[in-house]
């Protein structure tokens, strides 16, 4: 099962002090044993990251370690990083083909997952509740007088974690990425840290969150695998 990082250079740089994007070694040091774990016990695994990642990777020697190569993505400037600061993921898994696995940098998965999710349609770590000040209603956010959020879209559902996120449905996939980035490119915020990243289905929370409600609205009622569930965690 192919899997994927991704790196977007943007969020880190913004307010610090430095001309070139760098890693704290802890970070590097777990996002190199998060890629090596994944090819001992799932398969091959690929870095999308931007011009300036890359070239960080490259200068430490690095990128061997992701051994289906590295992709490189663009978030386009309209995006401010400051309020979707995980919109990386969106567009690194707009590129890649599914099914495959988005894998956070920081997450290290020990075992052999690859039965476990073969048979979803998609599959998260866990849900999580809804809080305030983690998923705001859609009434919070101030968008563009022509933008509609989709009717059929519920925010009663709750969302899921995605720090590793399985999707096998290419089609499902482009929905849940276009949704989420013309909801991005919609909304007017520029400053305030919606405590997300980009990637939420029911717009709740812009962060690598992925929600049911993709589901109902795409025609299939099967419920999300849990990896904590399946793994007794």
């Amino acid at each position: 099962m192919d899997g994927f990082h991704s790196l977007w250079s943007k969020p880190y740089m913004a307010g610090k002090q430095a001309e070139e994007y760098w890693m704290q070694d802890y970070e590097v040091l777990t996002m190199i044993l998060s890629a090596l774990m994944w090819r001992k016990h799932n398969g091959g695994i690929r870095l999308c990251a931007d011009a300036e990642a890359r070239v960080f990777i490259e200068k430490l020697g690095l990128a061997h370690i992701w051994n289906l190569g590295i992709e490189e993505i663009t978030v386009p400037e309209a995006v401010p990083e400051k309020v979707f600061w995980a919109a990386g993921k969106l567009y690194s898994l707009k590129k890649m083909q599914m099914p495959a696995v988005m894998v956070d940098l920081d997450l290290i998965i020990w075992k052999d997952i690859r039965n476990i999710i073969k048979d979803t349609d998609i599959c998260a770590i866990h849900r999580e509740g809804i809080f305030p000040d983690v998923y705001p209603g859609k009434e919070f956010f101030h968008m563009k007088q022509e933008y509609r959020f989709d009717p059929d879209w519920s925010f009663e559902v709750l969302p899921v974690n995605t720090c590793m996120l399985y999707i096998a449905d290419e089609a499902f996939k482009n929905y849940y990425v276009d949704s989420s980035i013309t909801f991005m490119e919609n909304c007017l915020e520029t400053e305030e840290n919606l405590c997300g990243t980009a990637a939420s289905c029911d717009v709740r929370r812009e962060a690598g969150k992925a929600d049911i409600i993709f589901f109902s609205r795409f025609g299939t009622d099967r419920e999300p695998g849990y990896l904590h569930t399946f793994m007794g965690l």
